[in-house]
C-alpha cells in the first residue's frame, strides 16, 4: 500500500466517527499542546499529524522531544493516552478527504494554511463543517468559517475556557469577529434556537435584516407566540439590554410604514403579507451580515416581499 492510499484508508476510518471532530496539527509544539491540552477537552476527537511528527522512545532518549512516556505513540502502544493518527503526503489532499464528513475541524497551525487547504473546499455555510485556528502555544482560538450556523464562536469560547492559562501566565483568548457577538447584539441565525424555534427566511431576507440590526437601523419586532425568555440566553448568553435599535411592538398595527427596515415575527402562524409591503425608508445597506449557528430552512420569505421591501424574519416556535 503507497504512503497516499494509507492516508486515504485511515481519512476513510475517521469520517464515520461521532462527534465529528478533527484535530490537525503541523509542529511538535502543536502536537504537544493537541495532545496534553486540547484533546482531553474534546475527547471523541480524532486527532492527525504528519508521519515525521512520530516521536520514538529512543527519539525522546535522544533528546529530540518531551520527557519519554509522555507522549504515548499510536504505533507502539507503549502508554495510555491519546491516539495520533500519523498521515502520509499532502496536507490538502488529508483534508479533502475528511472536510465533508466532519462537523468541525481545529488546525494547531498558521491560519494563513488552514484557509488555503479549507478554500477550495468550502460549498455552503450551513453545511460546511465549523473550522477553527489555534496556535501552539495555546493563546488564541479563532473561528475561520461557520462562526454561527455551525457553532465555531460557542466552540471557540468553549476551548479557551477549558484552556485556561498556560505555563507563561497567559489566558486563552477566544478571536470572535462576528458583528453581533462583538456588539452584544441579536443573532438572528441564532435566535430561538435553545428553544427549538425553526427559522423561516430567505437568505435576501436573513442577509438585510441582520445588517439592519448591527448598522442600527430600526427593525420591528412582534412576539405573539413562544417563550419571552429568549434574550439572556440567546447566542450563549446576552448580559446587557437588548439593542436600542430593536423595537418590541405588542401590536402588529404599531408597525408604521417606512419606519422599521426589518421585521422579527414570533408566531406559530405566518406574518400578514402586507406587513412585508410597506416599504422602508432606505434600503438596509450591503453590509456582510453575522456569520454562521442555528438550523435555517431555506425557502421564499413567508410573505414574498420584494428585495427593496421590508426584511421579514419569521420565527416559528413548538406548538
Amino acid at each position: 500500500m503507497t504512503a497516499g492510499t494509507a492516508a486515504q484508508s485511515t481519512a476513510d476510518a475517521a469520517a464515520g466517527a461521532t462527534p465529528r471532530i478533527a484535530i490537525l496539527t503541523l509542529t511538535r509544539g502543536g502536537l504537544w499542546l493537541a495532545r496534553t491540552r486540547l484533546q482531553p477537552l474534546l475527547p471523541t476527537a480524532r486527532l492527525w499529524a504528519p508521519r515525521r511528527l512520530h516521536i520514538t522512545e529512543s527519539a525522546v532518549a535522544a533528546g529530540m522531544g518531551p520527557t519519554p512516556g509522555s507522549m504515548p505513540e499510536a504505533a507502539s502502544g507503549a502508554a495510555s493516552g491519546p491516539v495520533v493518527d500519523w498521515f502520509d503526503g499532502r496536507l490538502a489532499d488529508l483534508v479533502a478527504r475528511l472536510f465533508p464528513h466532519l462537523d468541525a475541524l481545529i488546525g494547531v497551525c498558521a491560519l494563513g494554511i488552514l484557509v488555503r487547504v479549507i478554500a477550495p473546499l468550502l460549498r455552503d455555510k450551513r453545511r460546511d463543517p465549523a473550522v477553527l485556528a489555534l496556535d501552539e502555544a495555546g493563546q488564541f482560538v479563532v473561528p475561520v468559517v461557520g462562526g454561527h450556523l455551525r457553532g465555531a464562536n460557542a466552540l471557540a469560547r468553549q476551548l479557551a475556557a477549558g484552556l485556561g492559562t498556560a505555563a507563561d501566565g497567559r489566558a486563552a483568548i477566544a478571536v470572535i469577529s462576528t458583528a453581533s457577538d462583538v456588539q452584544g447584539n441579536l443573532a438572528l441565525d441564532l435566535l430561538g434556537q435553545e428553544l427549538g424555534w425553526q427559522l423561516r427566511a430567505s437568505p435576501s431576507a436573513l442577509l438585510r435584516a441582520s445588517a439592519a440590526l448591527v448598522n442600527g437601523a430600526a427593525v420591528a419586532l412582534v412576539q405573539r407566540d413562544g417563550s419571552r425568555d429568549w434574550w439572556h440566553h440567546h447566542a450563549g448568553g446576552r448580559s446587557g439590554p437588548l439593542p436600542a435599535n430593536l423595537h418590541c411592538l405588542d401590536d402588529p398595527a404599531g408597525f408604521v410604514p417606512g419606519r422599521y427596515q426589518a421585521l422579527l415575527w414570533i408566531a406559530h402562524e405566518p406574518p400578514p403579507a402586507e406587513l412585508a409591503a410597506r416599504p422602508p425608508t432606505a434600503r438596509s445597506g450591503s453590509a456582510d451580515a453575522p456569520g454562521g449557528g442555528a438550523a435555517v430552512v431555506p425557502e421564499r420569505a413567508p410573505t414574498g416581499a420584494p428585495a427593496a421591501g421590508v426584511a421579514v424574519i419569521w420565527y416559528r416556535p413548538p406548538a
